[in-house]
């Protein structure tokens, strides 16, 4: 929500309203904080439930493609209504519809290749996509690290690297911070007083990192390093700023041990609301995902101006509501894209079985 909140902030979409957070870097920053939720989430899983190579690959599979390919075919159909209905919102959004380039945007999005290397392909309006190619392949190292031994380990992680480049691994090690909460917050505990001062603290740095600059100062820091080794800024795009995202990530991480060591006190405050924010929480990957594209429609379909307050709600409300309804139809029926997944994999297994019967019966013959 606080991406969604920072693209709704578009000028063109809220009008003068949000322009202090459009020209923050929240958005950049929740991505962080996302990708250390992620990492916590996936060593969770990984240690209790999905203690199998083929489990995990198929969970993940499962998750990510039963947004991602829905997306696939709304984006470029969005885009093309908004762009009919105000094209103005698009402006400072890369966006194309020359033939040989969809087709690269299609292969690059399905195969989480949009972000390898030095390139950066937007799919049409939906900016956000980038971080899915960060997540996929962070999904694929973890596997390898966690799963293999020995040598293919490190054929796997070479592998890996050989695919993305380096741009995309230069923010693993916040991603693995996920991984090292998890794993401290199951064999540490901190008293309470201790942890209430942790997540205290960590809100009142990122407060002052904010506030003071340093965050930009940290950011530029970490670029001109980069430079020195042949490497320009506009080559790590997205990871232009690692050095205050790694300086972000550790904030985070004693904001998410301290708050784990408080859950009793959260747990008693959230209880009421539990199945509420079940409910939402199965609909965050479609938010994301989706909000872009269909901000965009939903602006250009309102008449009025953008500095109109009643307008800029019924644009918040209805985009929102309409990604809700998306997701009835996406995340929310993960099942059928598992039994998709289970009837691919039988179906392929079998016909390599029949391909070695036959090709073992020409060798006899």
């Amino acid at each position: 929500m606080v991406v969604f909140i920072a693209h709704f902030a578009n000028s063109e979409i809220s009008g003068d309203w949000l322009s202090a957070i459009w020209s923050a870097p929240y958005a950049q920053h929740a991505v962080i904080i996302f990708f250390i939720l992620s990492g916590l989430v996936i060593a969770h899983v990984a240690t209790e439930r999905e203690n199998d190579l083929h489990v995990y690959v198929r969970a993940r599979i499962v998750r990510l493609y039963s947004v991602v390919l829905p997306m696939l075919i709304l984006v470029p159909l969005l885009d093309l209504a908004g762009h009919y209905l105000d094209p103005r919102p698009y402006d400072d959004w890369y966006n194309s519809y020359a033939l040989a380039d969809q087709l690269k945007k299609v292969v690059a999005a399905l195969t989480f290749m949009h972000e390898s290397w030095w390139s950066s392909i937007h799919y049409f309006s939906n900016q956000p996509f980038w971080t899915i190619a960060y997540e996929f392949w962070f999904y694929a190292a973890f596997g390898v690290l966690w799963f293999l031994r020995g040598l293919a380990r490190v054929l796997g992680l070479l592998a890996i690297l050989a695919i993305t480049g380096p741009k995309i691994f230069i923010l693993f090690p916040v991603w693995l911070l996920g991984v090292g909460v998890w794993h401290f917050c199951k064999n540490h505990r901190l008293p309470t007083a201790i942890a209430a001062v942790g997540l205290a603290g960590s809100v009142f740095a990122y407060i002052m990192w904010i506030n003071s600059g340093a965050y930009q100062d940290a950011g530029d820091a970490g670029a001109l390093f980069m430079e020195n080794f042949g490497i320009p800024a506009s080559d790590l795009a997205w990871s232009e700023s690692w050095l205050a995202d790694y300086m972000l990530g550790l904030m985070v991480a004693v904001a998410f041990i301290s708050i784990a060591n408080l859950s009793q006190f959260f747990e008693t405050i959230l209880h009421p609301a539990r199945r509420f924010i079940r409910w939402t929480a199965g609909a965050t990957f479609t938010i994301y995902l989706l909000h872009v594209p269909l901000m965009f429609v939903v602006a250009g379909a309102i008449p009025g101006e953008a500095n109109n307050p009643f307008r800029r709600m019924i644009v918040f409300m209805l985009t929102l509501a309409g990604l809700f309804v998306i997701a009835e139809y996406t995340e929310r029926r993960k099942q059928a894209f598992g039994f998709l997944y289970d009837h691919l994999g039988t179906a392929l297994q079998k016909y390599l079985l029949l391909a070695r019967s036959i090709q073992i019966t020409r060798r006899r013959s």
